[in-house]
């Protein structure tokens, strides 16, 4: 027997003695779309289940990091349509089987549910807590946000809040593939609306071409769940910065930040986002709940949180009066109680242009109870009449 030969008969042993899982088409199976992605960002298997089996969905997987590892199974759903005609511009995520229609409680395992619009290739991660509703209709379906879909970036998870019926305030999470990761060893603290971006796979992530085919000797594909492995997860490696120095900045307190190193001001500028958001969404929050106690839910749920996908707006959440007029608000928010805040010059000219229709909502302890400490109507009129105080802050300064 030639050299040849025998190469060739100890690879068809080889392939005997190993099982294989082709992840060439990701769209194949909801499922294998999630495989896939993680893969592509690192993931690579230790163990597959029997025969190399994977379900279609509801597959079992546990993630092993050397810091940490979690069990989890997916519930995964196509991103539709309402199939209403007068409801044609919002989307929603059919939830087919829960715990009311027999889908069994695993021990020792997280349930994960996701969303997934091909149009825009965004996942939409759900409260779990859904797959405890149905009762006799089975329907634990939910509404998303179609603005959220298009204002997801690849650099971060984008929470917001939508307030249900059955879980009061849920908050989605809308992420690209390359965030997968973050969001599953995150996802606890992301539906409890407690997470800042700076968990576990946090930190860059960079999609690369890897094995469209996963081999693995016969003796470790057993049981029925797929055992995945990464070497070096990532959290964002972020300097933590004292309140009071935050606090400072927002009231532009020079002489505490005279001494500031670049890595100090660039958590300070983190810290003051993290602030802001969390105005925002209280305020989002406050709005919905004032107009539904007053008996207008038809105008808190067209609630718009302007600032998510817009910056240059003047103005960062379109609310309504109770008679359906616009209430544009701007949110003010800060880490401690200071009445003094920045205004630009775009908000202040909004402002003027939209007089009576302009709020300002001044947040305090933004970040540990927050409250509104003041609401302000029409900035302009109030500067008129003396109700504010308004500076003007630097030069704009032109070379000749």
């Amino acid at each position: 027997m030639d050299v040849a030969s025998t190469r060739i008969d100890r690879k068809r042993v080889l392939m005997k003695q190993c099982l294989e899982i082709d992840l060439s088409d990701r769209h194949s199976t909801h499922v294998m779309r999630v495989i896939r992605d993680l893969s592509d960002t690192g993931w690579a298997p230790l163990v597959l289940p029997s025969e190399a089996r994977l379900l279609p969905n509801r597959q079992l997987i546990e993630l092993r990091t050397p810091q940490r590892s979690i069990r989890v199974r997916f519930s995964i759903y196509k991103v539709g349509d309402r199939g209403e005609p007068h409801r044609l511009d919002e989307r929603r995520i059919e939830i087919t089987k829960t715990f009311a229609n027999g889908l069994t409680r695993l021990r020792n395992w997280a349930d994960i549910v996701l969303g997934y619009d091909a149009v825009n290739d965004v996942y939409v991660g759900l409260d779990p807590h859904r797959l405890r509703l149905g009762g006799q209709t089975h329907n634990a379906s939910s509404s998303i946000d179609p603005a959220a879909l298009l204002a997801t970036h690849r650099s971060k998870i984008l929470i917001r809040p939508h307030e249900t019926v059955s879980l009061g305030v849920e908050y989605q999470a809308f992420f690209g593939p390359q965030r997968l990761a973050e969001y599953l060893f995150n996802f606890e603290s992301i539906h409890e609306g407690l997470y800042r971006g700076d968990g576990l796979f946090s930190g860059t992530t960079r999609r690369a071409k890897y094995p469209e085919i996963w081999t693995l000797p016969i003796s470790v594909c057993r049981g029925n769940y797929l055992t995945l492995s990464h070497k070096a997860p990532s959290a964002s490696n972020r300097l933590v910065v004292a309140s009071a120095l935050v606090e400072a900045y927002e009231t532009e307190e020079a002489s505490k930040l005279a001494d500031l190193s670049p890595d100090e001001l660039e958590g300070i500028l983190r810290k003051c986002r993290e602030v802001g958001d969390a105005g925002e969404h209280f305020v989002y929050r406050e709005e919905r709940k004032r107009l539904h106690k007053v008996g207008r839910s038809d105008l808190s749920d067209k609630i718009d949180w302007v600032s998510q996908r817009a910056v240059g707006k003047g103005f960062d959440i379109k609310s309504f009066e109770i008679d359906g007029s616009p209430r544009m608000i701007e949110v003010k928010a800060t880490i401690g109680n200071s009445a003094t805040f920045f205004m630009s010059s775009n908000e202040w000219k909004v402002a003027t242009k939209m007089r009576s229709s302009y709020w300002i909502y001044r947040i305090v302890n933004a970040l540990n109870g927050p409250r509104i400490s003041a609401k302000l109507q029409d900035p302009f009129g109030a500067e008129s009449a003396s109700e504010i105080t308004r500076v003007p802050d630097g030069w704009r300064v032109t070379i000749l």
